[in-house]
């Protein structure tokens, strides 16, 4: 793939990913709302309760950083919505 490919899947993931994460109610910090500016790294406040949301994420063995008391997801072309609707799953059984 070439490079810009490669940007255009990881911010697409990325999309994906906060739409999902608001649905659940969840704050997403930090979009970029000019699209020069956007960057696939996507930093959330959960509404429920972080420990619980942290061991999920565990359980399912998703890679996560913990950043500004929430946790920061970073999409990248290797991934596919899968990994996206296993964050999910996190969420939803925390």
């Amino acid at each position: 793939r070439s490079p810009s490919k490669i940007s255009d899947e990881a911010l697409r993931l990325s999309q994906l990913l906060q739409k999902g994460l608001e649905e659940r109610n969840c704050r997403v910090l930090r979009k970029a709302q000019v699209p020069a500016l956007q960057s696939p790294i996507v930093t959330m406040l959960p509404s429920k309760d972080p420990v619980k949301v942290e061991q999920k994420l565990n359980e399912l063995k998703i890679t996560y950083a913990k950043r500004a008391g929430g946790f920061r997801f970073s999409p990248h072309a290797f991934n596919t919505e899968v990994d996206l609707a296993r964050v999910f799953e996190a969420i939803d059984q925390a």
